[in-house]
């Protein structure tokens, strides 16, 4: 008897202690949608940038989240699972961060339409830009307020798949037990320089990856905003991450790790200072199991410690 595979998404969100002394939003958000029959997955992150500049960021986080969401689920309604994957990856880079961008700058204008700029809002921005040439960004430029960068990762009948603008993290686990990371890291992105939903050509920034189904069989993706990587002592630390959650999840269940991820990504914040985001897509067979623990007998033995 043929056991089918079902996705399971975790996610949790916990604002840094800047914000929370500050009375300030969680810049990040968080949307996802999982489809038990269509054995279909979709998880979308986004960081706002939060600066002096992007005082609506959270808003434009919020804003991302939804747009890559819709689009993704276009997308993946679009092709079957016999098309050539790389066909597959070229629409991918191609149509659908230009489609992201378009909805995500068509609900900026929207909320700029019923929620234009308060005077306090920029009374605030212009009190704290000492640079005289950039003190009318917001007026010349008010996209730039609602700033954030995203992630989006999916997983569905003919494969895998992720779309990663600016900084953050996306890790994935398959039977090797050996995470990787299926883009390559931005080098533009260092320190609080970031690419961005609100540069004027942000499409051609993203980075993308596909593999069919057929190639490789994903066990676990992990997707964060960059407070969670730059809690860990090192990038091998965080390497093993993935690894831990999966054991984790085979040994408390999915439910009972959900009910305690903002408890344990606080501590994560509390060593990064920042908010932080993760969201989880693990892939088991219909019993619970692995999908790399087919046969009665053989245990999955987790590559950590």
């Amino acid at each position: 008897m043929t056991t089918g595979n079902i996705m399971r998404v975790l996610s949790a969100s916990v604002p840094g202690r800047k914000h929370r002394m500050g009375g300030t939003p969680n810049q990040d958000a968080i949307a996802w949608v999982e489809n038990l029959e269509r054995q279909t997955a979709i998880l979308c992150l986004s960081d706002g940038h939060g600066n002096v500049g992007g005082f609506r960021s959270d808003r434009g986080s919020r804003f991302a989240v939804q747009a890559a969401l819709h689009s993704l689920e276009a997308f993946i309604a679009w092709f079957d699972p016999g098309v050539d994957p790389i066909k597959v990856q070229d629409a991918l880079l191609e149509r659908v961060p230009r489609e992201i961008v378009r909805r995500w700058r068509d609900a900026v204008a929207s909320d700029l339409f019923e929620r234009p700029f308060k005077s306090e809002e920029m009374s605030r921005y212009f009190s704290s830009r000492v640079n005289a040439s950039s003190r009318w960004e917001a007026v010349l430029n008010p996209v730039a307020a609602y700033g954030a960068t995203l992630l989006a990762v999916f997983v569905c009948a003919a494969g895998w798949g992720c779309l990663q603008l600016g900084d953050g993290d996306i890790l994935v686990l398959t039977g090797s037990d050996q995470p990787f990371r299926p883009v390559p890291v931005d080098e533009r992105c260092r320190g609080v320089e970031t690419t961005s939903l609100c540069l004027p050509e942000a499409w051609r920034d993203f980075r993308a990856a596909f593999l069919p189904r057929q190639d490789t069989e994903v066990r676990l993706i992990l997707a964060a905003t960059d407070g969670y990587a730059n809690s860990f002592k090192d990038e091998a630390a965080f390497f093993q991450a993935p690894r831990d959650w999966l054991r984790t999840i085979r040994t408390e269940g999915v439910d009972e790790v959900e009910k305690k991820m903002p408890e344990w990504l606080a501590d994560h914040s509390a060593m990064s200072g920042d908010d932080v985001t993760l969201g989880l897509i693990v892939r088991e067979l219909e019993d619970g199991r692995d999908i790399y623990e087919l046969n009665e007998g053989d245990k999955y033995e987790s590559g950590g410690d």
